[in-house]
């Protein structure tokens, strides 16, 4: 299937009301982050990129963004249409829909990226890299729906959505039935907040939350990408608000939260290993644009453009897992050759990034 680069609605998607601070990308990427937890600053840091080429080239974009002062006139015709060039497109097992596949469909080692809006958004970097190194994507994604196992309110629709738990259950029933089984699997989420009856969600029940969802998946190879920034406004409207002053938009790094908290614990003891995204995202700081493009379509959501150039960074973070866990195939292709130099490379950029690994 062709990847179709869908726009996403300002309404009822999962965007409403969205307070990301970690997509739950779990490789299963899920990040529970956020909330009130007590998160130590994220800084900058100055390991070996040279050992890990796409992070390297990545930075370089990043620091040119955040070196931005004025809004370059290259960017200036991309601020209309800037809302609606996210990737969006459900894909479900549910009556009706279907499950959507990317990279090489014809490949016999298999990705699975589950999850809501936060989970598409890496499409079009993750459809770059099966391409490139020969293993198929299989989405099962619905905006505004958790893959955490737990009935929360909508993000989207503001109340307990029954189709999320039917979307849930089906979904993991078919990851569960492919064969061979996924070399590896991704969640990607954000953090709901709240319950039926108006309480808060706690760390420690969203991690157990996800926890659950990781044992009812059985693939070997689970891991979580944290470390999505979340801006309090649209890019296009800060930069309309401080049009010689962008640098105002940018996000310090230190609002990047890290997953050392009680809900993280049950999440690695489930299997899902944390991969931070920050190193593809931000430097000293998270820009609203690099050298050449806008990262963000609104203030959750990359744009489908910026995924697509920031897929051999991804490649590379997810690469690291293979020093840890993710001794699959695909962790390893993306990660090339080991060595002793990424292996310290990788090490310092996931202690840097707050990885309990």
């Amino acid at each position: 299937m062709s990847m179709s680069h869908a726009h996403l609605s300002r309404s009822p998607v999962d965007v409403a009301g969205r307070r990301t601070l970690g997509s739950l990308l779990a490789i299963v990427m899920v990040a529970v982050i956020g909330g009130t937890l007590q998160a130590s600053a994220v800084t900058s840091s100055a390991y070996p990129y040279h050992a890990l080429a796409p992070l390297n080239s990545q930075r370089a974009e990043i620091q040119a963004g955040e070196g931005q002062v004025t809004l370059p006139v290259s960017l200036q015709s991309q601020l209309s249409s800037l809302s609606t060039s996210m990737y969006y497109k459900n894909c479900t097992v549910m009556s009706g829909s279907h499950v959507c596949q990317y990279g090489d469909v014809h490949a016999a080692t298999t990705l699975v990226l589950m999850g809501d809006s936060l989970a598409m958004q890496w499409v079009p970097a993750l459809n770059s890299l099966g391409k490139k190194f020969h293993f198929k994507v299989v989405g099962f994604m619905l905006g505004g729906c958790n893959i955490a196992s737990a009935l929360v309110v909508s993000l989207a629709y503001k109340k307990l959505e029954p189709q999320c738990t039917a979307f849930r259950r089906s979904a993991i029933a078919a990851v569960n039935q492919l064969r061979p089984q996924p070399s590896l699997v991704i969640l990607g989420e954000a953090r709901y907040r709240k319950w039926p009856d108006g309480r808060s969600v706690t760390n420690a029940q969203w991690g157990s939350a996800i926890a659950s969802t990781l044992h009812q998946i059985r693939s070997n190879q689970k891991a979580v990408i944290y470390g999505d920034p979340e801006w309090t406004m649209s890019p296009t409207t800060c930069v309309e608000l401080h049009p010689s002053k962008i640098a105002s938009c940018s996000l310090p790094l230190s609002k990047i939260f890290t997953p050392q908290t009680d809900g993280f614990s049950s999440i690695v003891s489930a299997g899902g290993y944390p991969l931070g995204v920050a190193g593809v995202l931000c430097d000293v700081s998270c820009p609203v644009i690099t050298s050449d493009d806008f990262t963000h379509a609104d203030q959750w959501h990359l744009t489908a453009a910026y995924s697509r150039e920031s897929a051999p960074a991804l490649g590379a973070i997810i690469g690291c897992g293979y020093y840890n866990v993710l001794s699959d195939s695909i962790a390893k292709k993306l990660l090339g050759v080991p060595s002793q130099a990424k292996r310290a490379a990788c090490s310092h950029y996931l202690s840097s990034r707050g990885s309990p690994y």
